[in-house]
Parts: C-alpha cells; sequence; structure tokens
C-alpha cells in the first residue's frame, strides 16, 4: 500500500445502514477485511459471518466479501438475520440435581 493512500479509500453506507449501526468504522471495516483475505492478485480473496450491534443494543449478523481487481479490492457486506440474545440462567442445586439423575 503506498503511503499518500488511507487503507479504506472509499466507505460507501446507506442511509439507513449508517443510522442504524453509526459506530462501524473503517478501520473495523479494514481489520475484518484483514482477518479472513487471502494474498490473491485477481478474484475472490474471501468472506466471513461478522455480528455488529446495532444503536438499540440488538446484534445483526451480516456476510462481508471481498474481490480483488489489481491493486484494488472491492469489500461488500449484506444483512443475513438478528442474531438471538443469549442468556445465562443461574438455578441454585440444577447441577447437583441433573448430576444425580
Amino acid at each position: 500500500m503506498r503511503q499518500d493512500k488511507p487503507q479504506i479509500e472509499y466507505f460507501v453506507r446507506s442511509k439507513a445502514f449508517l443510522a442504524q449501526f453509526p459506530n462501524v468504522s473503517d478501520s473495523q471495516v479494514w481489520a475484518w477485511k484483514c482477518g479472513y483475505c487471502r494474498s490473491k492478485a485477481t478474484g475472490p480473496l474471501g468472506s466471513t459471518e461478522i455480528t455488529i450491534e446495532d444503536v438499540n443494543g440488538v446484534s445483526h449478523a451480516f456476510v462481508i466479501e471481498s474481490f480483488s481487481v489489481k491493486h484494488h479490492v472491492l469489500t461488500m457486506g449484506r444483512w443475513l438475520r438478528r442474531v438471538p440474545a443469549a442468556v445465562s440462567v443461574d438455578v441454585p442445586g440444577l447441577a447437583e440435581q441433573l448430576a444425580g439423575a
């Protein structure tokens, strides 16, 4: 990468995405991309599923994928689904009851 160019040259987001996920930064996208991309001059570089929390604290799964055309990489993200909240409940004595059963 050239010293005078940013890591991400363009970070295009819809108005709806920007309103719902305002804390997603270009540096986060860069880190996600670096986590799954293969070193290749052209063609598909890889994809992964990520989870992003919205302004209401609800988690959403997205798939992001990258494609290379010589010295440029296009990375796109697509919403998949809401991620169900995981809740841990401590029930006193339950472990002992299950162990004895």
